[in-house]
């Protein structure tokens, strides 16, 4: 069945939404332009800017989107209607909300379709970006509303034109989903837990169920003010919906509430959570407990294996079960406690005044007018700042335009409040714990319901291939990593503050070497004034531009500019300290908790690639080279009667990438155990050098060993920056050379391995036919990442998606094995009691801090997980392990 559509020349519809003032209006545009109920109706955005008719053109591609909603649904009438206001602002689309939901009465579609980010705020009330994630929906009544991404993201992108055609076959397939639900159905299964009753139903209905857990805390965690406020529930039984349990107040460790916690979790057969991590661990430092015979799960991680690159909070993937935008009555009692902590500390942090003075004036009237100003202040003590905020002045100010007081939120102060008002931590830490506990305790529920429901979404989904990674490693990384968090790694302070008087001695001979070039008046760390000196008063060329035009004075302009100039290696020597010390001295000590150690937070998805990243503060970007590397890790210390162990893995990409290619040269280099990086340069030095690798020009002594590791590490920097996937660009920066001859090397040294050139285009155009990549585990894909730039006709962002296709395998892969490391390690610990704690996990290598009688037990153990694991060809995982009483004074063991 051939239903027309309007056609889009003439705007769709006469009758603008705008102009919907009233229902006769509405009736009269529903009669005229909309098909028979039961229609697929199209939101679409605003008009697109006119263009010279192009099949590329915004127009086109709003026909293109209408004809494949036609050709999904062939036996359903498709209307489309849009906003007319050329502003297609979210504010045009509210209050254009009540005469969509009219006509969506009138016309009854069977389904809603919005084309864009503005028509899914205006028909849902609720901000979605739906070029992030695929199929989110809500429901407008029991209408199903599908978010897709704007018309004009089809013009250019192939890869959104077919992910678009392949959604609404799946949609015109499997109908409205099962595990969606009107946001409200959640409510109808909370049980507060107040009774003796409740509290032994809860442990029954845990028994052998799947139990969903979210917790609010108060506080940092690591630190003795932490506490939980409010734990929430979601029991899952097969054909059953979700029965959801929540327990607020004083919820200590010897609470009888909480015994029946642990009792009920103990019976769970999986215990899941979005980023579990966070609420395993803070339950575990409050509780002393941790689900250690139960099965882990966690719908952030599932997330992640389906679409690296996509989002992983809850925010955005609570669409695609139909509970978008749930936090909002909680996000704005958050935001009111938010600001009423900012005032109340601004107002603690006002000076005390001991004594007034009085100081006469004289109006422009002529007449004097005496004012009482401070004379003497000095900082309040605690306790003149509690009674200065139990003033009537302050707990009468006003918060918001709805004149909300600072009483009315706060109440009476309570000791929570304090020590929230008196830290110096983030407020968001703390506002959970300050705000209405029912109010707290509905927010947490609706996110342990779209949590238990996107759980039997993403499980469903999961390929079977990918399971293979589940039942490896990837279900136990959460408390692996949460333990590592928890123990921390252990700082010296007083080796900081030797750091910091080694740097800054270093930096103020820098500095006083740069001011015989460079005047006082130029601050160093403004790049205006210093780009206005260095280009106008000593006339250097410039060599690089910022977005803005400026000229630019970044890291990579500067070493272009080295030869122009004595003062450009000084300026680079004083940057590069400067940052230490702001790093590794002041960002330090910030962290270091009252143990002693700081208590990093690992974000196990961080990178599309699968790899972990750090914050707070991150130790992964700790230097390695440099002439203060050493001093900086040396910070890191074990303590008395331990020593640290760091098992490295060697070459670990280079095999991987030797294990996906099936090169025969790279695997006959790891069957012998050799140098790949070593053997490439003494293959290319004629070719690339003009001589050969053993004399290199006749040099000897250090001069020749000097230039042959020179050599080995420009081939090294080949090899990786290619299986990184950087550019050509990348490559000359990182080994300062020009491009001609970054280029150059590349093609010499891809040469000596035909298989791993021929698998890297395989890659490529592999990555073309379905638009994404993916990494491998046990010789199957595990995680997929999408590639939406292959293909574009910018080249810039094609190039990198076609590197990224490559990139991804050989770096996500590698990184699976450190991953299957951490979670075996781990296990290893707990299985045989040896006195060690992993503290550190960075890239391809563990850190490990183990008792002096136990280090060579260790050391052996960890070598043989980490090289235990399954490969590809024969080829062996070799790992490297050092050891010190300190991270920067490590001697191989």
């Amino acid at each position: 069945m051939d239903v027309p559509i309007n056609p889009l020349q003439d705007d769709l519809f006469s009758a603008p939404l705008g102009d919907l003032a009233d229902s006769e209006v509405a009736k009269l545009f529903l009669r005229d332009y909309l098909p028979t109920p039961g229609c697929v109706l199209v939101v679409l955005g605003p008009p697109p800017t006119p263009v010279a008719d192009s099949p590329r053109s915004p127009a086109n591609s709003e026909l293109r989107l209408l004809r494949g909603v036609q050709a999904a649904f062939p036996d359903a009438g498709v209307a489309a209607c849009r906003s007319h206001s050329r502003a297609g602002t979210e504010d045009a689309w509210r209050k254009e909300r009540p005469m969509l939901h009219a006509a969506f009465a009138e016309a009854l579609p069977s389904m809603v379709i919005c084309a864009g980010k503005i028509p899914t705020t205006a028909v849902l009330g609720r901000t979605a970006n739906p070029q992030r994630l695929r199929l989110g929906m809500g429901y407008l009544g029991e209408t199903p509303v599908w978010c897709f991404p704007p018309a004009s993201a089809l013009a250019f992108s192939h890869a959104h034109r077919k992910w678009v055609n392949d959604d609404l076959r799946w949609i015109a397939k499997t109908g409205a989903p099962v595990w969606a639900l009107p946001d409200t159905v959640w409510a109808e299964s909370l049980t507060t837990i107040t009774s003796h009753t409740k509290l032994h139903q809860f442990v029954q209905s845990c028994e052998g169920a799947e139990v969903v857990v979210d917790v609010e805390t108060f506080g940092a965690q690591h630190t003795s003010e932490h506490k939980i406020v409010v734990w929430v529930a979601a029991i899952l039984k097969e054909g059953e919906e979700p029965d959801l349990y929540y327990a607020r107040g004083d919820l200590h460790s010897d609470s009888p509430v909480v015994a029946m916690i642990k009792k009920g979790l103990s019976r769970a057969s999986r215990v899941i959570g979005q980023n579990v991590k966070y609420d395993l661990n803070s339950m575990a430092q409050v509780w002393g407990y941790y689900p250690h015979d139960t099965e882990i799960g966690d719908t952030m991680l599932l997330a992640k294996v389906l679409d690296s690159q996509g989002p992983g909070g809850l925010d955005d993937l609570s669409h695609l079960v139909g509970m978008g935008g749930h936090k909002g009555e909680g996000k704005a009692h958050l935001a009111k406690a938010r600001r009423v902590l900012l005032r109340a500390r601004s107002i603690a942090e006002e000076p005390y005044v001991e004594t007034y003075r009085v100081e006469t004036q004289v109006s422009t009237t002529g007449r004097s007018i005496a004012r009482k100003v401070p004379d003497r202040v000095r900082p309040a003590t605690d306790q003149e700042k509690r009674e200065r905020l139990r003033e009537e002045w302050v707990r009468e100010r006003t918060i918001d335009h709805e004149r909300t007081t600072f009483e009315d939120l706060a109440g009476p102060l309570s000791e929570d409040w304090f020590t929230a008002i008196f830290s110096s931590k983030d407020v968001p830490i703390y506002t959970y714990g300050l705000i209405d506990q029912e109010v707290c305790a509905q927010y947490c529920a609706r996110d342990v319901y779209s949590t238990a429901l996107l759980w039997r979404l993403l499980h469903s989904r999961l390929p079977v291939a990918a399971s293979a990674l589940r039942r490896s490693h990837l279900d136990a990384v959460p408390e692996a990593v949460g333990a590592m968090e928890q123990w921390g790694l252990p700082v010296s302070n007083e080796r900081v503050n030797v750091l910091r008087t080694e740097l800054d001695e270093f930096n103020g001979n820098i500095e006083r070497e740069i001011r015989t070039w460079i005047p006082e008046d130029v601050q160093l760390a403004s790049t205006k004034q210093l780009g206005e000196f260095l280009f106008e008063k000593l006339n250097l060329k410039v060599v690089k531009n910022t977005a803005k035009g400026a000229p630019s004075l970044d890291r990579e302009a500067l070493r272009e500019m080295q030869d122009q100039h004595p003062v450009i290696p000084l300026l680079l020597q004083w940057r590069e300290v400067t940052k230490l010390r702001s790093a590794y001295v002041d960002g330090l000590l910030g962290h270091v908790g009252p143990d002693g150690r700081i208590h990093c937070s690992f974000n196990v998805a961080g990178a599309a690639t699968g790899r972990m990243s750090c914050t707070r503060p991150n130790l992964q970007t700790i230097p390695s080279r440099g002439r203060f590397a050493k001093m900086v890790k040396s910070v890191f210390c074990a303590p008395k009667g331990y020593t640290l162990v760091q098992a490295d893995y060697r070459a670990l990409e280079v095999r991987v990438a030797a294990m996906l290619s099936g090169d025969p040269v790279l695997i006959d280099v790891f069957d012998r155990e050799g140098d790949p990086h070593r053997e490439t340069a003494e293959a290319i030095s004629e070719e690339l050098w003009g001589n050969d690798f053993a004399t290199c020009g006749g040099l000897q002594g250090d001069a020749l060993a000097d230039e042959q590791k020179r050599r080995r590490s420009v081939t090294k920097g080949v090899v990786f920056q290619t299986l990184y996937g950087g550019s050509e660009q990348a490559l000359a920066f990182m080994l300062n050379i020009s491009e001609r001859a970054a280029k150059k090397a590349q093609a010499a040294v891809m040469a000596r391995y035909p298989v791993l050139k021929r698998w890297i285009r395989q890659q490529v155009h592999q990555a073309k036919q379905d638009y994404s990549t993916c990494t491998f585990w046990a010789g199957l894909p595990a995680r997929k990442r999408p590639l939406p730039d292959l293909g574009l006709s910018d080249t810039k962002k094609s190039s990198r998606a076609e590197r990224q296709s490559y990139n991804t395998a050989v770096q996500g892969t590698g990184h699976e094995y450190c991953l299957a490391s951490l979670v075996k390690v781990r296990q290893w610990i707990d299985e045989t009691g040896i006195d060690a704690k992993l503290v550190l996990a960075v890239h391809d290598s563990l850190l490990l801090e183990v008792a002096d009688d136990d280090v060579d037990e260790t050391i052996s153990w960890v070598k043989k997980i980490m090289e235990s694991h399954h490969t590809d060809h024969g080829i062996r995982l070799s790992v490297d392990v050092e050891t010190g009483k300190s991270w920067g004074e490590m001697k191989p063991a």
